[in-house]
């Protein structure tokens, strides 16, 4: 199953039309449930790409880092490392029955992020700029955890909290 993540919200400056196609591991308990992920970027030169949104499974990326990606004959990577990590933290939060997340999107949003949703599943992947403070993002974490989500951080960037 191929996700194709629509930008619906933030404004990541989407134009190239180029996308990273990652194959996922999926494990016995079928997570992630979907065996690959598809992220749009910005082609920085031969083999370099700037990832443009936060990614929903893949670990250790975060937006506006620069890749370098091997691609197969299918298009799929086969291997990737960064040239260069954004300061951006990447956030993936399970709602479960936590809908009383939008204040709290509005807010990151205001504050410059992107959120990526897959919704079937109630998965967010949180895109926190920079400019964010450790409060505030650790003040956003306790709401979120207080709402009885489920939180990961797969590529913390802001200072230690």
């Amino acid at each position: 199953l191929l996700i194709t993540l629509t930008i619906t919200e933030g404004d990541v400056g989407l134009s190239s039309g180029k996308f990273l196609l990652f194959r996922l591991e999926v494990d016995e308990d079928g997570w992630p449930p979907v065996g690959v992920e598809s992220l749009p970027v910005k082609e920085q030169g031969e083999g370099l790409f700037q990832i443009l949104v936060p990614p929903l499974f893949i670990k250790n990326l975060s937006v506006n880092d620069v890749v370098a990606a091997e691609t197969d004959s299918e298009g799929y990577v086969t291997s990737w490392a960064h040239t260069s990590k954004s300061k951006r933290t990447t956030i993936w939060v399970l709602q479960g029955t936590a809908d009383n997340l939008g204040p709290l999107i509005d807010d990151m949003l205001s504050d410059g992020g992107n959120v990526e949703r897959f919704n079937q599943i109630k998965l967010l992947s949180f895109d926190v700029p920079e400019s964010v403070s450790t409060e505030k993002l650790d003040m956003w974490l306790r709401t979120i955890e207080a709402a009885g989500a489920i939180i990961a951080e797969p590529s913390f960037r802001h200072l230690a909290r």
